[in-house]
């Protein structure tokens, strides 16, 4: 059957056409490669398989889209679209997507080119403190004039430029730079607490997207610096590709969690087999896992987890990029882990039993494990005082820094009962 421009978008990979996205009579979605495809979008759809049905193409396209219902009712109504339907969605804001898919009218494909001046706007304090205020009303910024743009995830957030260290908003069609997350709804802090946990994170050696804090008036943001771009002499940018770990699974955002019949850490663990430097990367993501349990951060899901595809085929496990220190912090979030510890989801139940059994079905020894979670209980507490000193003497202080380190204590003190470790 043939398609109409209205039911096709263009699907490109760094502004390289690589297939079609069609919707069907019924809705239904499909996906096609173009017969001179030579780079696969995702793990989930190998070049082999030159069409893919309605299920993966649910798993991977939305999850190029907020999962915030509300967010994407209002996206909706300011772009005329169908707030729950992927193709309407993504047919309004697709042509900046995370990694380096965007989506086209075939009418009118994107240049050629993967290479764009970093050109933007400079927004002044009070306009970008407005568009902050304005984020639950006008998320991603959808009917700002110039923004079209989709970025995964529950939490209210904005993509911006940084240029010579000033927030922009792009040009037309020029890739943003940044993520730029104010603080969540009704939780306190939380700003502090993201820029804390990932703070800890680098200063512990582990692999993390670059993270500073900031504040336009009265509101204060963390602002990410994307993994999936590169700046070339501050001038230039390229989008590099990437998805998470659903998306390379096959999997829906709706079952990101594992309780949800979603990705656990023996999945994950699998998939990392599919890297390029398999043992490096399992060893990485098993210091992710430790660090999300000591730190309390009970929302360490699939989609939390990503793989970057670099030009030549190269996939590798990406930098750590959103951490919150949840239990004990926030008792009204959720409380059981995303990703059971052996069967345990409560983390203050896990036993030493509980981690020989996540080693055993994620085929990772259990000995080099113990020794991982050895190191970071031993060295952890020491970097996130020394972190938390730097937050307290800046004009970002906070009380939850401080229920943060006891939250991490708890946890420390925890396992070393548990192995008899001083």
């Amino acid at each position: 059957m043939s398609m109409s421009s209205n039911d096709r978008l263009l699907v490109c990979l760094q502004n390289q056409p690589v297939g079609y996205l069609d919707r069907d009579d019924t809705g239904r979605l499909s996906f096609t490669y173009e017969k001179d495809a030579k780079t696969p979008i995702s793990l989930s759809m190998p070049l082999e398989g030159t069409t893919y049905g309605d299920v993966v193409c649910e798993a991977f396209f939305g999850g190029l889209l907020p999962e915030n219902q509300q967010a994407r009712e209002l996206i909706a109504r300011r772009l005329n679209a169908n707030a729950d339907n992927t193709f309407s969605l993504l047919k309004v804001i697709g042509k900046e997507c995370a990694g380096a898919i965007s989506l086209h009218d075939p009418a009118q494909p994107p240049s050629s080119t993967n290479s764009h001046k970093l050109e933007g706007e400079e927004l002044t304090e009070k306009r970008l403190a407005g568009l902050i205020r304005d984020l639950p009303r006008t998320p991603l910024l959808a009917g700002v004039e110039g923004v079209r743009l989709s970025l995964a995830g529950f939490q209210n957030k904005a993509g911006v430029c940084l240029i010579g260290g000033r927030i922009c908003l792009p040009t037309e069609d020029v890739p943003t730079t940044h993520i730029l997350k104010p603080a969540m709804a009704q939780h306190e802090a939380t700003v502090q607490n993201e820029f804390l946990c990932l703070s800890i994170a680098s200063g512990l050696g582990l692999p993390t997207a670059k993270t500073e804090i900031r504040r336009a008036e009265d509101q204060a943001y963390v602002l990410v610096e994307r993994y999936d771009r590169e700046i070339i002499d501050g001038t230039i940018i390229r989008r590099v590709h990437q998805e998470d770990f659903c998306q390379a699974m096959g999997v829906v955002a709706a079952r990101k969690y594992e309780a949800e019949k979603g990705p656990g850490f023996a999945e994950c663990f699998e998939l990392l087999k599919q890297s390029d430097k398999p043992a490096l990367d399992r060893t990485t993501f098993a210091k992710f896992t430790v660090l999300n349990y000591l730190v309390g951060n009970a929302d360490a899901h699939g989609k939390n987890f990503s793989l970057l595809h670099s030009p030549g085929a190269s996939t590798r496990i990406a930098p750590l990029y959103d951490v919150l220190s949840i239990i004990q912090v926030y008792d009204d979030l959720i409380q059981n882990m995303a990703m059971s510890i052996g069967g345990c989801f409560n983390a203050a139940d896990v036993t030493v039993e509980d981690w020989k059994k996540l080693c055993k079905t994620s085929g990772f020894g259990f000995p080099a494990f113990r020794n991982l979670l050895k190191e970071q209980v031993a060295s952890i507490e020491e970097v996130a005082e020394r972190e938390r000193e730097k937050l307290a003497s800046s004009e970002f202080q906070t009380w939850v820094a401080d229920m943060m380190i006891l939250e991490l204590g708890r946890s420390c003190n925890r396992v070393r009962d548990q192995f008899g470790w001083p």
